[in-house]
């Protein structure tokens, strides 16, 4: 197929060190690149809450056990990293986000406010023809949104229209649900509010802590965003409703829901 022919693809994802380089691991081993060009991944600062505002919100949740095995496993990513960055004449391997990125030839585009002018005229360059957001930090604007020539999609870790809002993997398990649903849907001017275009069913272990469950809900929404993909590139294209009467929205978890989940017989980490 020639590059005129080929589908425009557009990723906005945000600095994430546990789940993002698996989910794009996974993309850049199944994706047809005869059929899609990749024009890059931007890569969104942290955007909203401070570090300390981001600790005190999480720690509550997470205890001081859960927390020292989760910085413990950011330190050993980022020193694995380094060295096999260095052992590796440079190419690294897939220890980190970038590294998964880099190491495919995947330009890396990074991104402050996605709404700006500035970060606008650089994506209208690219002129894509989907644009899917997977944990971006930030909310599209109107104009972000017309931008793509067929549509903005979103990546999201819990079945629609229910699970809306954050930490959908936990809250789906919470709910006594041995699988987690990962949903494709279109993006809008409301969070998590657009058309459904596709959902997966995804199977969790009763042996697998939350960090094991959502990495393997990020590897099955990777399938299932090829599949849209190759729906949109096919012209094949059903959408669904995404009914806000039966939507929940969901926050991130504090310590009573934390202590909860681990009476029945869950691990965190």
């Amino acid at each position: 197929m020639s590059d005129e022919m080929r589908l425009r693809l557009l990723f906005v994802t945000s600095e994430e060190p546990f789940y993002g380089r698996h989910f794009f691991a996974e993309f850049l081993r199944r994706y047809d690149p005869d059929k899609v060009c990749l024009l890059g991944v931007a890569i969104q600062e942290p955007l909203g809450l401070s570090r300390r505002d981001a600790f005190k919100r999480v720690f509550p949740f997470y205890g001081l056990w859960n927390m020292v095995k989760l910085m413990w496993l950011t330190t050993y990513l980022t020193l694995a990293g380094l060295f096999s960055k260095a052992f590796r004449a440079g190419r690294g391997g897939d220890y980190t986000l970038r590294q998964v990125l880099t190491g495919e030839n995947v330009p890396v585009i990074k991104l402050g406010d996605i709404n700006s002018e500035e970060s606008l005229v650089r994506l209208e360059k690219l002129k894509p023809d989907l644009i899917i957001s997977m944990n971006a930090s930030q909310k599209f604007g109107d104009a972000v949104l017309a931008l793509p020539r067929l549509a903005c999609l979103n990546v999201h870790s819990g079945e629609l229209p229910r699970y809306r809002g954050l930490f959908t993997v936990f809250w789906q398990l919470y709910e006594g649900r041995d699988y987690t649903v990962p949903t494709v849907h279109v993006m809008n001017e409301k969070l998590d509010d657009g058309p459904i275009v596709a959902s997966v069913r995804c199977p969790i272990d009763e042996s697998d802590s939350l960090y094991e469950a959502t990495i393997k809900t990020k590897k099955y929404a990777t399938r299932l965003t090829i599949e849209v993909i190759d729906k949109y590139i096919c012209g094949d294209v059903t959408l669904h409703p995404n009914d806000s009467a039966l939507a929940k929205r969901f926050t991130f978890p504090g310590r009573a829901e934390s202590k909860e989940f681990r009476k029945m017989g869950r691990r965190l980490v």
